[in-house]
């Protein structure tokens, strides 16, 4: 099954706020759409596992329900409330594609609102094909506020003109021009809770994190992972030590979102 490594940005009240509807903001218009959507059961033999992301759709292969909610609400796994077995469990091929012409308007849009508008499309998507419907909840979970640990900062601003350079893996967040917040977006596919970031850093950042990738949170289970170095401290003792940060556990509301009614899809 695909690994569900994903980043998730959350305040300690949900940002994209789902809602029973599903209904389009203002800036997804009926134009932003899939012209084909294909999803399909998954078949081992076929060989074409894994996702892609692409200018004109998307190409996700041996996925699970769980997780296209996850990616289309822009949420972690304790943020989905009432989902069927079968949603954790069948495995699918999904397949969707725009036409040229709103492939090119998606294009035009400013970063922020196209990755909006794409978790809109995919929603409407899962209420098209999966007839889900949901609605929202708020409740009281953990959650890790990032803050400047005492000793303080370790990490040094990145050189203005300075090309953007990224890279990401279970053990390693390295990179120029990265923000508090692209970093805690990661942060948070690794200990499986919502990170609400409370440096109050606002510019870019060089950082070169390297830690032994286990997960902190018990809910998450075991994970077995090539990059794993026994001789690498764990994620909090990483982000002090390197990076000059800490993770403070607290409880806060958080929105979540509340499955009224999903159905298996039909094949196409």
């Amino acid at each position: 099954m695909a690994a569900s490594c994903f980043a998730f940005t959350l305040s300690a009240t949900a940002q994209d706020n789902p809602t029973a509807t599903n209904s389009a903001n203002p800036a997804n218009s009926a134009s932003f759409s899939y012209d084909v959507v294909s999803i399909k059961p998954h078949e081992q033999s076929n060989g074409n596992n894994g996702s892609r992301a692409l200018d004109n759709g998307i190409s996700e292969h041996d996925t699970i329900l769980k997780v296209l909610v996850m990616e289309a609400y822009h949420i972690i796994p304790d943020q989905i409330i009432g989902l069927p077995s079968w949603g954790n469990s069948d495995q699918y091929d999904v397949d969707a594609k725009m036409d040229e012409q709103t492939a090119a308007a998606l294009q035009k849009l400013p970063g922020d609102q196209r990755w909006q508008t794409k978790r809109q499309m995919l929603q409407d998507v899962l209420a098209d094909r999966f007839k889900l419907k949901i609605h929202k909840e708020t409740r009281e979970m953990t959650v890790y506020n990032l803050v400047i640990a005492k000793g303080g900062l370790k990490v040094r601003e990145s050189p203005d003109g300075k090309p953007r350079r990224y890279s990401y893996r279970p053990g390693e967040i390295a990179g120029d021009g990265i923000s508090m917040n692209g970093l805690v977006v990661n942060l948070q596919g690794q200990v499986h809770s919502i990170v609400v970031d409370k440096t109050g850093l606002t510019g870019y950042y060089t950082i070169e994190l390297k830690w032994n990738p286990n997960p902190l949170s018990a809910s998450a289970g075991p994970i077995s992972s090539p990059n794993a170095d026994d001789a690498l401290p764990d994620l909090p003792t990483a982000l002090q030590d390197q990076l000059g940060l800490k993770l403070e556990s607290t409880k806060a509301p958080v929105d979540v979102i509340v499955i009224d009614h999903v159905e298996k899809p039909s094949e196409n």
